[in-house]
């Protein structure tokens, strides 16, 4: 053990989460404040801990290998301080925050941590256009983001002025806001390295996914798409391939489930209804690329559902899975 911790190539993860608090102190005192500079990746679930591993505050800049941060389920006291520290940080790649307080006025700190590629944050409060309306100067390193909350669109169509290189996007939910002006108004800069886009929620219209995607999808090549309520013209598959055609041509995945409650106690009309648009994504554009679609209809709680689903193995396996707690006609 002792040659172990005498090797400088040693690479110390740390997981701090379920400990005592004779075992923390323990732990702290004899390894880790005379090896910050070794460790390489700290994760804190222990909200007991997490201000006595950064006291003082300057300690941040001690973890000198530090790659990757995870706050977990706990917010630091002193996190504006901290993350002012962390920028000293010339390793550090990598940094997950998950807490149950709001974080959005932390953005602008976090997005000028230097050398960061990978950021997840939790949002408890919808992120809106003037809480990122940062510095014009400010350009992030950052190429891939997770935003666990809802984002909405005001907010939405500045990201690419403050992530230029963005690789990967994924937002739990992307919602409609209040702007004034039309939307020919609107103008994005462009993601040139945008590759794969998430967004499990989707409640913007399809006026306003049309805009983003002409103005800034032009790159992205795996696009995973979700409804929950109201899917309306993300129905249209001929609006879908003047879009894809015109301003994704790049992309080799689409992956999409529209959810939508039933109007209706006819399930003849129902059915009628899901095949016309089954039909419609049926054409050889869709068949050359190989995307395939499917729909169920199933009873749940609140009433009857019918779901518009892309076929392809993981999504398939999420449907089945799915079936299993409900009741299909």
């Amino acid at each position: 053990m002792q040659s172990i911790l005498n090797d400088s190539t040693f690479e110390w993860k740390i997981n701090i989460s379920l400990i005592s608090k004779l075992n923390f102190e323990q732990f702290n005192r004899e390894l880790l404040i005379s090896n910050r500079k070794r460790v390489q990746t700290l994760k804190i679930s222990n909200p007991v801990w997490v201000d006595s591993i950064f006291s003082p505050v300057k300690t941040v800049t001690e973890f000198s290998r530090l790659e990757a941060l995870i706050f977990d389920g706990v917010r630091p006291l002193y996190l504006a301080n901290i993350l002012r520290h962390l920028t000293s940080l010339e390793n550090l790649s990598t940094f997950i925050i998950l807490s149950d307080t709001d974080l959005v006025n932390m953005l602008e700190s976090i997005f000028r941590l230097p050398k960061l590629k990978y950021l997840k944050i939790k949002l408890i409060s919808p992120l809106i256009d003037r809480q990122i309306s940062f510095d014009t100067n400010l350009i992030s390193s950052i190429n891939h983001i997770v935003l666990d909350g809802y984002v909405l669109f005001n907010a939405f169509v500045l990201l690419p002025s403050y992530l230029p290189y963005l690789e990967t996007l994924y937002i739990q939910s992307l919602s409609p806001s209040w702007y004034e002006g039309s939307l020919q108004n609107i103008n994005m800069k462009k993601w040139n390295h945008l590759k794969k886009v998430q967004i499990d929620n989707m409640k913007i219209s399809f006026d306003e996914f049309e805009l983003i995607s002409k103005q800034t999808f032009n790159e992205i090549e795996s696009l995973h798409l979700s409804m929950i309520l109201d899917p309306g013209t993300y129905l249209n598959a001929n609006r879908w391939e003047q879009l894809i055609l015109n301003s994704m041509s790049k992309l080799r995945i689409f992956d999409i489930q529209f959810q939508d409650l039933l109007n209706t106690q006819n399930d003849d009309n129902c059915h009628a209804l899901c095949k016309r648009i089954l039909n419609d994504f049926s054409s050889s554009f869709w068949t050359e690329r190989k995307w395939f679609f499917d729909y169920q209809f199933y009873r749940e709680l609140y009433g009857r559902r019918v779901m518009f689903y892309s076929i392809n193995s993981k999504r398939y396996i999420k449907i089945i899975k799915f079936s299993l707690f409900c009741l299909f006609i």
